[in-house]
């Protein structure tokens, strides 16, 4: 269940390290409801 938790969340200037970047950028989806703002794209996914 720890996919739902970063379902549709947003990271705009939230400080992570690369290794977690990329495990988040592996599981993130959705849009963010209320900032309009893909998950993935926050996260600066490859």
């Amino acid at each position: 269940m720890l996919f739902s938790f970063f379902s549709f969340a947003d990271f705009t200037d939230v400080p992570l390290r690369d290794d977690q970047r990329d495990y988040l950028c592996k599981i993130a989806d959705g849009v963010n409801t209320t900032t309009g703002n893909a998950t993935k794209e926050t996260l600066f996914c490859k």
